[in-house]
């Protein structure tokens, strides 16, 4: 039998590989989210994964662009994939899971966002079989979660034209 922290990697590593694949058919937006109680999308921008011994073993970068009526706003995150525990001196142990970091200007330190650290108890983890199904989940868990406030602060302005935030899709 298996442990937990097998199962974790093992699970992760598999959806690794699904990510990867899904990344290189140039995925559109996922849409139809919500971060607080505005619409937005999350694009993928860019997707890499590492050697195996190197962690995070996989990295994506998120725009997630999202409107509050008035203006259209976007701000970056990063998606990691850590498949073993990775420890740093005067830092908190960094277990196999999923880390949403916020993307700041360069030079400045990334700030974390959200860790689902033990996958396997949520029940998205390792259900939906669907890639897509599964990826709009664990985005659309963090953008619910109230510590996606620290991604507001590292928003940048899109637009503030009355007629092209009407008409922007989501």
């Amino acid at each position: 039998m298996m442990s937990e922290q097998q199962q974790v990697r093992r699970v992760l590593e598999e959806r690794i590989k699904q990510f990867k694949a899904w990344s290189d058919t140039k995925p559109k937006a996922t849409g139809r989210l919500m971060i607080r109680k505005f619409p937005c999308k999350v694009d993928l921008l860019e997707y890499r994964t590492t050697d195996e011994n190197k962690q995070p073993s996989a990295q994506a970068l998120l725009r997630v662009t999202f409107s509050n009526q008035r203006q259209i706003w976007s701000a970056d995150m990063t998606l990691s994939f850590f498949t073993r525990t990775v420890r740093k001196a005067g830092y908190e142990d960094l277990k196999p899971g999923l880390y949403f970091h916020t993307k700041p200007e360069s030079g400045e330190k990334p700030e974390l966002i959200k860790s689902f650290k033990v996958i396997m108890r949520h029940r998205g983890a390792y259900e939906p079989a669907d890639f897509n199904e599964w990826y709009a989940y664990w985005v659309q868990r963090v953008l619910k979660d109230a510590a996606i406030k620290c991604l507001f602060a590292h928003k940048t302005l899109v637009s503030d034209n009355e007629t092209e935030v009407a008409s922007y899709q989501f």
